[in-house]
């Protein structure tokens, strides 16, 4: 069923595109800067506990209300399971921006090119061609292992 719920999840996800706002990380940011209280701690073993409440508390919930909707009502655990899947999944396409980066290379954009490869590393990319697409291939196969297969795995 799993497996099954992972297939109904990648093709809305790349229709869903225009949500892609949405499925960042700010909600939890916003959370965990919600709860000063817990993470204000200068004592080592007050705050390791409350970071780990802080994470818990949001997991605790989703299992509780996807075991739920499950054994009460199979189809809406079902659909549940395929809605966090396209929230954890991504949250950016990151075939659309290998795909740009190459088109950009391609055309010889190098302004276009830097730009997107700025985008992809987080930081500012080599200047050398030959490097800074080694650095982007190197980027785009471990953000996969982050935004893909690490999702799919779980």
């Amino acid at each position: 069923m799993n497996f099954v719920a992972l297939l109904l999840a990648l093709r809305p996800d790349q229709g869903l595109r225009q949500f892609e706002r949405l499925r960042g990380p700010r909600w939890f940011h916003a959370y965990v800067e919600s709860l000063p209280v817990l993470t204000h701690f200068s004592d080592f073993w007050r705050a390791g506990s409350a970071m780990l409440l802080v994470v818990l508390l949001p997991t605790v919930i989703t299992l509780f209300f996807g075991h739920a909707l499950n054994d009460v009502w199979g189809l809406f655990g079902f659909l549940f399971a395929i809605a966090i899947l396209l929230v954890t999944l991504g949250p950016r396409d990151l075939q659309s921006e290998a795909r740009a980066y190459m088109d950009a290379v391609q055309a010889g954009d190098e302004a276009r090119a830097r730009e997107l490869a700025r985008n992809l590393l987080h930081v500012e990319p080599p200047t050398d061609r030959t490097a800074r697409t080694e650095a982007v291939t190197r980027e785009v196969l471990a953000a996969a292992n982050d935004r893909l297969f690490g999702v799919m795995l779980w």
